[in-house]
């Protein structure tokens, strides 16, 4: 919380930037935005009001969150069992909701599957030329 409170006293205090103050707490500018959103949407400045401890400061920018919407649906077992016995069988078809999970990070892997060739080929189209290259090209 003395981040919190540091950061808050950096900005309105000093008006130092997002990455000023992330290069003090040695913390990224992304995590000090989130604390500055977090205590103007609590209606805090600095100074703090008089009350306002580290343990209060936290509870105000960091409230519990809701408890889940009633328990996760359970699987169809006899659909997984039957998806395990085929050959190729996917028990993910049978669970609600995983289907689109796993579409989405299939979606992903392949497009971090492609980067390596993508930096291989932008390594090559801004690689120096080699000398004798450079020789035979200059001679045409």
């Amino acid at each position: 919380m003395r981040k919190i409170q540091l950061a808050l006293r950096l900005h309105f205090e000093a008006g130092l930037s997002l990455r000023a103050i992330a290069r003090t707490l040695n913390a990224s500018p992304s995590t000090v935005g989130e604390y500055l959103r977090r205590a103007r949407l609590a209606g805090l400045s600095w100074p703090l009001p008089p009350g306002v401890d580290e343990s209060a400061l936290e509870t105000r920018l960091f409230p519990p969150s809701a408890p889940a919407q009633g328990p996760r649906p359970l699987p169809d077992w006899t659909t997984v069992h039957r998806e395990l016995k085929r050959k190729g069988g996917d028990a993910c078809a049978a669970v609600p909701g995983v289907q689109e999970r796993v579409a989405r990070g299939r979606a992903v892997l392949s497009v971090l599957r492609a980067l390596p060739g993508l930096v291989e080929a932008a390594r090559r189209r801004h690689a120096p030329i080699p000398p004798r290259r450079r020789e035979a090209l200059s001679r045409k």
